[in-house]
């Protein structure tokens, strides 16, 4: 399945200093710098962990932003914002018709224009976002939206479905009838930093869309890399090992609640990752960086970009496959819930 990712590229910079005096000149301490370095962020870590977890996707960046944060051992100081470098991602794009989904990270920073948030929804295409303060531009009934805790939507009914993110609460999810609500506690009892920690659950949920997850499994899959990426000072991509093991997981519990179905042990979630895979989890880096890549009218699209989102992902081991639904198969707008599968396999 082919993901198109849109939006407002942030890199993060981090200084991690010792200071052991005060400024002279000021009550502030003197910072001595020990290590630095920069991760992705914004759209760019959307990219970076679905690249980790293998996903068949493509990322156009926007606005670049930077934020600076300077670190006193493990205690934040300051950050500092540059958002000089923004860019407005053009209307026609033919990368839209390319894709078999569509996510959106609008951080107001200039990327996405109203005009293009009403041709990205108009594809009637799944759409994945967060958007901080644009709720309203994505009103869509295709349209799956991830506010936070503090972030306000009203019109549930414009919706396909909200996943509201809730931190230390955990998250829920609620389709158009609101008496569908699914809610689940967090997974990490020891947070670090919270940095990225959206962005690491909306691809992870979008991730486990694409395996054809129901709903209720893609939150839990995104709950769990979320609550890992938790455990981290900055922003951080779960390794696709965890991943792995959270899938197993998920499948173990689901054919244990479900020991009667059909003749076989497996599972409806078993089968389903029994299936043949398009793009295997075991591609390497060099087969993904030399694959094709489809023109994009007005935007500038090539083996660079998939290369800059490469150097984000954390090279690891190789993994056994684990399948994902082949391309040619009918392209779901709305995964089943377990409760569905298992009436129409009665």
């Amino acid at each position: 399945m082919k993901i198109l990712i849109l939006g407002d590229g942030i890199v993060d910079y981090y200084q991690f200093c010792h200071a052991t005096r005060l400024c002279p000149e000021a009550p502030c301490p003197v910072l001595v710098c020990d290590k630095e370095y920069a991760t992705a962020g914004g759209a760019g870590l959307v990219d970076a962990q679905l690249v980790e977890l293998q996903a068949n996707c493509i990322y156009v960046p926007g606005s670049h932003s930077r934020k600076f944060r300077v670190f006193a051992g493990s205690h934040l100081i300051c950050r500092i914002d540059d958002d000089a470098k923004t860019s407005t991602l053009p209307e026609d794009m033919s990368l839209l018709d390319w894709a078999d989904a569509i996510v959106v990270s609008d951080y107001g920073k200039g990327a996405v224009t109203p005009a293009l948030a009403e041709k990205i929804i108009k594809t009637d295409k799944p759409v994945f976002v967060d958007a901080k303060n644009h709720w309203r531009w994505y009103a869509w009934p295709t349209v799956t939206v991830f506010p936070n805790e503090h972030e306000v939507i009203g019109c549930v009914d414009d919706y396909k479905r909200i996943v509201w993110k809730r931190g230390a609460k955990g998250c829920e999810m609620w389709s158009v009838n609101i008496l569908d609500k699914i809610a689940i506690p967090a997974t990490v009892s020891e947070v670090v930093d919270v940095t990225g920690a959206g962005d690491t659950f909306m691809a992870s949920f979008v991730w486990g869309w694409t395996l054809q997850l129901p709903p209720e499994d893609c939150l839990r899959l995104a709950n769990a890399l979320a609550g890992e990426a938790c455990k981290h000072l900055g922003t951080y991509v779960v390794p696709r090992q965890f991943a792995q093991a959270e899938l197993d997981r998920l499948r173990a519990s689901r054919e244990s609640a479900q020991p009667s179905l059909g003749n076989s042990p497996d599972s409806t979630m078993s089968a389903l990752l029994q299936q043949q895979s398009p793009y295997p989890w075991n591609a390497s880096i060099s087969e993904i960086e030399n694959s094709p890549v489809p023109d994009c009218t007005g935007v500038r699209v090539n083996q660079e970009v998939i290369r800059d989102s490469l150097r984000h992902a954390q090279t690891l081991p190789e993994l056994p496959s684990v399948p994902i639904v082949p391309t040619d198969a009918p392209l779901p707008s709305d995964q089943e819930s377990s409760d569905e599968q298992d009436r129409r396999l009665r």
